[in-house]
Parts: structure tokens; sequence; C-alpha cells
């Protein structure tokens, strides 16, 4: 069976889903998006990559792997370094 890694990039819950005018959607499709992929056979880890650290309490409870995000608004720098940070 193979092993996958799934990399959720977060921008943080009050920047995150802005254009779309609703306070809380980001954290709601983020938890959901992440509740699937904890779900999926196949996936061995999720990391989430984020400097907001109020998204941290939400995701270390699942057994997530949190991973600051220095990369400065590069999304792809954001998701390279988390991938770096990968268990296997």
């Amino acid at each position: 069976m193979a092993e996958w890694s799934a990399i959720v990039p977060i921008r943080g819950w009050e920047s995150g889903k802005s254009r779309l005018g609703r306070p809380g959607i980001a954290r709601a499709m983020a938890l959901d998006t992440v509740h699937a992929l904890l779900e999926c056979p196949d996936i061995d880890d999720v990391l989430i990559v984020t400097n907001d650290g109020s998204v941290h309490s939400d995701f270390t409870p699942l057994g997530c792997m949190l991973v600051e995000d220095r990369a400065d608004g590069d999304l792809n720098r954001a998701i390279e370094m988390a991938a770096d940070q990968r268990r296997h």
C-alpha cells in the first residue's frame, strides 16, 4: 500500500478566504478537508503549514504535524518547506 503525506497550507483564520466575506469559513473548510484526509487509508500523515499560531490548537489534537510557514507569501515555497519536514 502506498504511503502519502498530505500538505495543507493555511494562511490563517482571519485572512483566509477573506473575499467570501464570511467569518469562520476558512476554518470550517480547512477542518473539513483535514478530517477527510485523515479518513483516507493511503495518507500516512497530514502536515499543516502556517504562520498563524491560532491554527495550531485546531490541528494538533488531530495528530497533524505543524510546520511554520517562513515563505513570505510564496505558496509553492511553503509547500516545499513542509515537504522537507515530512515523516517519510
